[in-house]
């Protein structure tokens, strides 16, 4: 699984750093939903990329979500007066939080543990609102003001829409994948 993340990092790193992004008529959000929906296709005909994912284990889906600190980063360029304050807000203080959530989740939680089960399902349907939330406000910001979309078609940000936000999705969904598959332990 880790080569497979790996190649697609270096891959979305080579169209950032190319420029070829700053051609696309596509709106960055909608980048993302292709290469997810692509992602989710790949792990439903492929047995052996699914059968990866899931030995990754629950930690490392939740690990995932660390890289969600990046929202520092668009609050560090609100500041510098490089980006918009409102997309700041929405893409840097959300997903902080829900990075902040998935420490606390990578402490606290016990395999077998209801409490852990029923704070991993919070954490996750609250993390996924976040990311839609994050996209549909990109979507409708990108159609007025091509600045916007154009601050995400090179490196750094490009990583946004062809890696981060991807990655999250799929993700989040192995996540709900998994806490349907877990038994619920029958205590609280």
């Amino acid at each position: 699984m880790i080569i497979f993340v790996l190649c697609w990092l270096f891959a979305a790193v080579l169209v950032g750093f190319s420029g070829l992004l700053r051609n696309t008529a596509l709106p960055m959000p909608g980048l993302s939903a292709v290469i997810t929906l692509t992602l989710i296709a790949l792990l439903a005909v492929s047995g052996d990329l699914r059968a990866r994912a899931w030995a990754s284990g629950i930690r490392t889906l939740v690990g995932v979500h660390l890289v969600r600190f990046f929202g520092v980063y668009f609050l560090w360029l609100s500041r510098q007066g490089l980006i918009a304050r409102d997309i700041a807000v929405l893409a840097g203080w959300g997903p902080i939080i829900i990075a902040i959530g998935a420490v606390v989740i990578l402490v606290v939680y016990r395999p077998g543990d209801e409490r852990s089960r029923m704070a991993i399902l919070a954490w996750n349907v609250v993390g996924v609102l976040d990311v839609l939330l994050m996209m549909a406000v990109m979507t409708r910001l990108a159609r007025p003001d091509p600045l916007v979309q154009g601050g995400f078609t090179s490196l750094p940000l490009s990583l946004v829409p062809t890696f981060i936000i991807p990655v999250v999705i799929v993700s989040h969904l192995l996540i709900f994948l998994w806490w349907f598959r877990q038994k619920p332990s029958g205590g609280i």
